[in-house]
């Protein structure tokens, strides 16, 4: 793949671990599975820009971003033209205004469906966010949309670590005894530096070992 020529896709994040004892809490993506990619991933997922004005600036600076507000876009351009527009848009992400701050919504729906997340605020047992040290990942990888398209994606990750009260894991453990199949699973630390769990696991209609992402280690 010929970065000069390929449209830079940008893809920014926030990304929780959930510590239950030794083991981390690792969740399939809908999307990616209906695909057939299937790869244990911390919870979280894409962030959202806030307001038509956020909206007007980024595509100022070169930032293609749709009305979806997701901070998910294709940088087209010359190489130059390209870096000029990651700075700027790396000076903005790092300020941290007029976009999302932590994945709240993003960790309910993987963990228990979308609209999840005002039932747990009914419920006041939402477990607590704070910013993992180090609280930031930037990197580049080519990755595999579940479209099939193949793309060069820098990342802008924030890492964050949960504090959930007794009431949450009971629900949480209760979730993974009561799933017909592997969407939500706890991944030992022997696991995730292996990338792969040792034991089969039953995803949808197969029973194999699965793949684990390696976002896992920034929180090791």
């Amino acid at each position: 793949m010929d970065s000069k020529t390929v449209p830079l896709r940008v893809s920014c994040s926030g990304i929780v671990a959930f510590r239950i004892e030794d083991s981390f809490l690792g969740t399939l993506n809908r999307s990616r599975l209906a695909a057939g990619q299937i790869v244990y991933t911390p919870p979280g997922g894409a962030y959202k820009y806030i307001g038509r004005k956020t909206q007007d600036y980024l595509r100022s600076i070169g930032a293609t971003v749709g009305d979806d507000k997701e901070l998910r876009f294709l940088l087209n351009g010359t190489e130059n033209e390209r870096s000029l527009t990651l700075q700027r848009f790396h000076r903005w992400f790092c300020g941290r205004k007029k976009r999302e701050k932590r994945p709240s919504r993003e960790i309910y729906e993987e963990l228990f469906g979308q609209g999840s997340e005002e039932q747990f605020l009914q419920l006041n047992v939402m477990p607590r966010l704070y910013r993992h040290s180090p609280d930031m990942v930037f990197f580049r990888d080519i990755t595999t949309r579940p479209d099939g398209e193949h793309y060069l994606t820098q990342y802008y990750i924030e890492l964050f670590d949960a504090r959930m009260s007794h009431r949450f894991q009971k629900i949480i453990t209760q979730r993974l005894k009561k799933q017909r199949t592997s969407h939500v699973h706890l991944l030992s630390l022997e696991e995730i530096t292996q990338g792969r769990t040792n034991e089969q696991l039953r995803i949808e209609e197969t029973y194999a070992p699965v793949e684990i992402s390696r976002l896992f280690l920034y929180f090791l």
